[in-house]
């Protein structure tokens, strides 16, 4: 039976492969895994569209963002567009030559969960969700205490 260290270190294994079920169109695109993933969120998020928003949602600092978008943007996967209402808000829209890319990343995803899921049963998934749930819900109380106390000390 797996430690409680050994089950969390899974994750990490499970990260690990991905990338290197990637490798091959990371090489030809020369885009790293997290603008994969950026590109990703984006063509499946209808208005969350903005540095912030994937900053919050794919749990990524803003300095990382910040560096993939400028990527993105070289690559012309990208192009950054001020909000009709709010021109102070930048929205980041996909181009057409990302298109072709995030489908073959979406099939890769497709593929790689398939081969991640081989043999487990709905209800061992929809178990593994639960606990998962359970899990983040709990790192995301400590992120908040951790971010209130950083909060406090900044304005003691």
């Amino acid at each position: 039976m797996y430690t409680e260290y050994e089950i969390v270190d899974a994750g990490v294994q499970v990260k690990r492969r991905m990338e290197r079920y990637c490798e091959k169109l990371m090489e030809q695109t020369g885009l790293r895994k997290i603008e994969l993933d950026l590109l990703f969120f984006l063509a499946h998020s209808s208005n969350q569209n903005t540095a912030h928003d994937l900053a919050v949602r794919q749990h990524i600092s803003k300095a990382h963002i910040s560096k993939s978008i400028e990527h993105l943007k070289l690559g012309e996967y990208i192009v950054l567009v001020p909000d009709a209402q709010d021109h102070r808000c930048i929205r980041i829209e996909l181009t057409a030559q990302s298109e072709s890319l995030i489908k073959e990343y979406e099939l890769l995803r497709h593929q790689f969960l398939q081969e991640l899921f081989d043999g487990v049963t709905e209800d061992e998934i929809n178990a593994l969700k639960c606990v998962l749930y359970k899990i983040l819900q709990n790192v995301r109380i400590e992120d908040s205490w951790r971010q209130e106390e950083n909060e406090e000390t900044i304005n003691n």
